[in-house]
């Protein structure tokens, strides 16, 4: 599995990506949205990564409904990556 922010389709066509690596990618393509046209999901997610921060460290963390709500607000110009492989 493999993920990109970028057109694979435009950078095969400009010779920045190779086609033999391209073409088998690109029959198990799928699209995420932005979180930005997502928002439903920030409260998931958030709990997710506090559920799992508090695991590891063995303390309970907690999010303000004040942080949920600026967290709402953002713009998200990118989207949510995993530094974890699982």
């Amino acid at each position: 599995m493999a993920a990109t922010n970028r057109d694979l389709a435009v950078m095969v066509e400009k010779g920045a990506f190779r086609k033999d690596l391209f073409l088998p990618a690109q029959c198990r393509q799928s699209r995420l949205p932005a979180l930005r046209d997502r928002r439903e999901d920030i409260p998931l997610l958030a709990a997710h990564f506090l559920d799992q921060i508090s695991r590891e460290r063995s303390t309970k963390f907690t999010l303000s409904d004040e942080a949920l709500r600026t967290m709402m607000r953002h713009d998200w110009p990118g989207n949510v990556r995993s530094s974890k492989t699982q």
